[in-house]
């Protein structure tokens, strides 16, 4: 009897065990599919990551263009402005020079008229050097204006 008790007692402690080896093989089992299942997750992660990199980096690239684009423009607009001003500014002295030209031309008229010696010379020097002016400002305009339609 009393053997029959100790291997009751060693069945019933092996089925324990049985089934507690039973329990372990179903958790590491179950354990192992969500290590599988993190495994995959941390890939897709790596590839996510590698794929915002990739990104990043031409997003990089791109303000780097997009950064030398707008100095450039800023250059270029400094220098159409400057060319603008400076054809302004010959277009006014043009301009000024011609009125001057015109009322001395008139004057001039007017003394021939009342019978007076009125040299022409130096009114027609004066108009070779107005007309150079005014041709300068001409081109410096023209200049401006082909800076403007080539940077649309």
């Amino acid at each position: 009897w009393q053997q029959r008790e100790v291997a009751a007692g060693w069945q019933e402690r092996a089925r324990v065990l049985e089934q507690q080896r039973d329990d372990a093989v179903g958790r590491s089992e179950a354990l192992s599919e969500q290590l599988g299942e993190l495994a995959n997750l941390v890939q897709l992660s790596v590839e996510d990551l590698a794929g915002l990199e990739d990104r990043l980096a031409e997003l990089a690239g791109e303000k780097a263009r997009a950064e030398d684009r707008a100095a450039v423009t800023r250059e270029d607009l400094r220098t159409l402005a400057a060319r603008v001003e400076r054809a302004v500014g010959l277009l006014e002295t043009c301009a000024a020079d011609l009125l001057v030209l015109q009322s001395d031309t008139v004057d001039a008229f007017n003394r021939v008229s009342r019978g007076e010696t009125v040299d022409v010379g130096p009114l027609n020097s004066r108009l070779e050097a107005v007309s150079a002016r005014c041709r300068e400002a001409r081109e410096a305009g023209a200049a401006a204006l082909a800076l403007s339609a080539q940077l649309r």
